[in-house]
């Protein structure tokens, strides 16, 4: 447990420059509001010019659209190795040899009668040596594994402590077997929803967003959070949990150091948005009276043809037929 929280604060240490990096481009991107703003009402109605302008000045300033994926991506990885380390600790943590893992499983298998194996197995190996009626069974494999101190095996096996504040980290929670386990789901859940709050109110780009800018992605994060930490051992939702209690301290970190009140004119912003707003409507308005022309001219086009009724039409651009 130790072990999970300490690698998930060094990591956030590792990964830091890389944050500081993204916050200096979000506030990059915020910083440009108002030119952005801009160039959408100089060339009001050509959406490919406003493209081709925007695109202009994001090379001009060197602001990167992708950068602030980085952080996200570089994640995946660590969760994998997470994972794979809590799912597969006779190898990762016990240090046994693949020989040895292999036939501690083929045992087990075979005492417990199991016909389909999953990546659970090193965790039902532990479960089972630590049934003792089995004991004599897993003392047997010295004969398949003469090289090898069973005995001592089976020893460190049994020694092996897989709780943390008296939470087994190696058990799946479940809600048809509520325990204290699942208090781990239920704490990464109310962290990722922490760390949403103070995101939507902190963070530098997170805060210019709508509502459902700010929320959509969140109530997803939180559902999928709920979701995913009951289906894996506890081990892995401690990491979720530190992950975005250090994620909460390095937001305020980085508002710290690169503060965006220093950077970014919110009077010039507030005003660009303005004129934006005054454009958008003006375009509105346009686009209403070109629907109500094109569906005067769908009828009028009907009646300039109509054979039942000939005779002779006067056409004005501004009152039709």
């Amino acid at each position: 447990g130790l072990a999970i929280i300490i690698f998930t604060l060094l990591t956030t240490i590792v990964l830091f420059p890389i944050s500081l990096k993204v916050q200096k481009n979000s506030i990059k991107m915020v910083k440009l509001k108002p030119r952005l703003h801009e160039i959408a009402v100089r060339y009001a109605g050509d959406k490919d010019k406003i493209a081709e302008e925007q695109i202009k000045l994001y090379d001009e300033e060197h602001y990167s659209p992708a950068a602030g994926c980085l952080p996200m991506l570089l994640q995946i990885p660590l969760i994998l190795g997470i994972i794979n380390v809590i799912y597969n600790p006779l190898q990762h943590l016990l240090h046994l040899d693949k020989q040895v893992i292999s036939a501690f499983i083929d045992k087990t298998i075979e005492l417990l009668k199991i016909e389909k194996v999953n990546n659970s197995m090193h965790m039902k190996v532990i479960e089972t040596v630590n049934n003792g009626k089995y004991l004599e069974e897993f003392q047997s494999l010295k004969d398949i594994l003469p090289n090898y101190n069973i005995n001592e095996i089976i020893s460190s096996i049994q020694n092996f402590n897989t709780k943390f504040l008296g939470i087994n980290l190696l058990e799946v929670p479940s809600i048809s077997n509520f325990n204290a386990v699942c208090l781990v789901p239920i704490l990464a859940t109310l962290s990722m929803f922490l760390l949403s709050i103070i995101q939507n109110k902190e963070n530098v780009l997170q805060k210019e967003q709508g509502f459902w800018g700010k929320w959509g992605v969140s109530i997803f994060l939180i559902a999928f959070t709920l979701n995913f930490t009951f289906t894996v051992p506890a081990g892995v939702g401690v990491y979720w949990i530190f992950t975005n209690l250090f994620a909460i301290l390095q937001i305020y970190l980085l508002n710290a150091i690169h503060d965006p009140k220093k950077y970014i004119d919110y009077d010039a912003k507030s005003k660009s948005e303005y004129r934006l707003q005054e454009q958008k409507k003006i375009e509105q308005e346009k686009k209403k009276e070109y629907k109500e022309n094109t569906e005067r001219e769908k009828i009028d086009y009907k009646r300039f043809f109509n054979t039942d009724n000939k005779q002779l039409v006067f056409y004005s651009q501004k009152n039709g037929f």
